[in-house]
């Protein structure tokens, strides 16, 4: 005889079959050891990311199965978990079965039975290779948004002090005169300005504040005629190769600058083959798609591709990140600026395009230039209503009164004493609030000649449109250290008015004055 007890587990063992299966099915590597640090379980996913079934790891600890440091980091975390009943989270790099390396996060936590005690440690691995990916791209592109920032105001401050140099020079030089013993000292002290002049415009190539000539262009024809200028630019022992697309779109970029933004790819080649090699270019039309891969990169649609590749030294991967840095070179002293690459760039992102770059040390580099395709004719932007030939006397004066709206009193001064000089009556205002107070105190005042950015909470553009709430035929000249494409798109300044670019000449300033008070 016997007495017993029967309870139905089926709901039981269902959801059993059921937490088995999620576990099997989860995206997420699942590990299970007791408190002697021996597996007890591991799902498909942990055994498709290492190589190794269930059968090889279960009843083995860390050390049986992993490398030696890599062992210990893990049974020290797992003790951890066991001695404080604390979750840990931490980020962990390993090698897949395919050799490929990723990133992990792995969460450990203590696993307990119905009296709450601690029987072993569990631990859920998420891949986060793509996510960590992503804020690398995302840490990048910051960082270049904000050297680009910093470097278009270093630009901008640099221009307003060659405005400065170029202007008292040049009134020196009228002073001096030819003859004097010292004006020979004038020519090499101007032609170094003039290099600081495209030093700052390059600055500003890379913080995408430059201007742009956009045209209609057929890439294949561009680099058929500056052919020869690319093999001057090389040595004798680079073989160069022209691989062109026979059907290529055109695309709406500045010609100019598409240019040089080759040459300084060529010439970065040619520093990174000092015993020779090969040089290519090729070109493509490569239609993104939405669902590409790398679409992130880049916005979907048609461009036109241009290819540098080079065989010489490649890049290492400590110097990837930084390529397009604004003055970064490997170059030794003296040998390079460090403005080339950052050009490239900025220019090819200014014409909403993108870089791809892919390097391998000892085997060489690519360049993939990403240009939008042009799908349609450009219109011609209008922004002055001067007669390109109109003849004009700079120093035609005729007794105008013009207002000078400066914060920095050594370019007030400067372009003060030029105009008095052409015979102009000039009235001066350090800011916004200034100028109103000397157009309300002056009602002949002919011509507005205002910086843009200027102190105390109202730039050029509201100064000049509170004048002409009051003055309708004010005339209005503005000037800035920054490219009117910049100022134009930060909201500074609005698009088909009069401006004139620091940093500039006494004749430069005769010349935009006069045009604009006879416009």
């Amino acid at each position: 005889m016997f007495i017993g007890a029967l309870r139905d587990i089926s709901a039981r063992k269902r959801l059993e079959a059921l937490f088995d299966r999620i576990a099997e099915n989860s995206p997420n590597s699942i590990l299970l050891k007791d408190l002697d640090g021996r597996i007890v379980l591991v799902n498909s996913r942990f055994e498709a990311w290492t190589g190794l079934s269930a059968t090889d790891v279960v009843g083995k600890t860390s050390r049986e199965i992993y490398r030696a440091v890599y062992a210990e980091r893990v049974i020290a975390s797992d003790q951890r978990v066991i001695r404080t009943g604390k979750v840990e989270t931490e980020e962990w790099s390993a090698d897949f079965a395919d050799g490929t390396p990723h990133y992990l996060l792995a969460t450990k936590f203590p696993v307990t039975d119905a009296n709450n005690d601690i029987i072993g440690v569990g631990t859920i691995s998420v891949d986060i290779t793509e996510l960590r990916a992503a804020e690398l791209q995302l840490r990048q592109a910051q960082k270049m948004e904000a050297i680009g920032q910093l470097t278009g105001g270093i630009a901008h401050d640099f221009n307003n002090l060659l405005a400065i140099m170029l202007g008292n020079l040049s009134l020196l030089g009228e002073d001096l005169g030819p003859d004097h013993a010292s004006a020979d000292l004038l020519a090499p002290t101007m032609r170094a300005i003039d290099q600081a002049t495209a030093l700052t415009a390059r600055m500003l190539a890379f913080s995408r504040q430059q201007p742009l000539d956009v045209q209609k262009v057929d890439v294949n024809e561009l680099l058929h005629n500056i052919q020869s200028l690319i093999k001057r630019s090389l040595v004798e022992d680079i073989e160069i190769e022209f691989k062109l697309a026979a059907e290529l779109s055109c695309c709406n970029v500045d010609p100019g600058q598409l240019e040089q933004a080759i040459l300084n790819l060529s010439i970065n080649a040619r520093d990174a083959m000092p015993r020779g090699g090969h040089l290519s270019f090729k070109t493509a039309d490569v239609t993104v798609a939405a669902d590409d891969d790398w679409s992130d990169d880049i916005t979907p649609g048609k461009y036109v591709v241009i290819t540098v590749s080079d065989d010489g030294q490649g890049i290492s991967q400590a110097d990837m990140e930084r390529i397009f840095d604004p003055f970064f070179t490997t170059k030794d002293v003296g040998k390079g600026t460090g403005l080339g690459l950052s050009m490239v760039y900025g220019f090819v992102t200014q014409s909403d395009g993108r870089v791809l770059v892919n390097s391998k040390e000892g085997v060489g580099t690519t360049f993939n230039l990403y240009l939008p395709a042009a799908i349609s004719e450009l219109e011609p932007e209008i922004i002055s209503n001067v007669d390109a030939d109109l003849v004009i006397d700079p120093a035609a004066a005729k007794g105008e009164t013009i207002l000078v709206v400066e914060d920095d009193r050594d370019v007030q001064a400067m372009v003060s004493l030029v105009l008095k000089k052409l015979g102009y009556q000039i009235l001066l205002a350090d800011d916004g609030r200034h100028g109103l107070t000397q157009l309300s105190a002056h009602s002949n005042i002919d011509l507005l000649l205002t910086d843009v950015l200027l102190p105390g909470g109202m730039n050029g553009q509201e100064l000049a449109d509170a004048a002409r709430d009051k003055h309708q035929a004010l005339k209005v000249l503005f000037m800035s250290g920054y490219p009117r494409d910049a100022i134009v798109d930060q909201g500074r300044l609005k698009s088909g008015v009069q401006l004139l670019s620091k940093p500039f000449d006494p004749p430069d300033l005769a010349q935009r004055v006069r045009e604009v008070l006879d416009s």
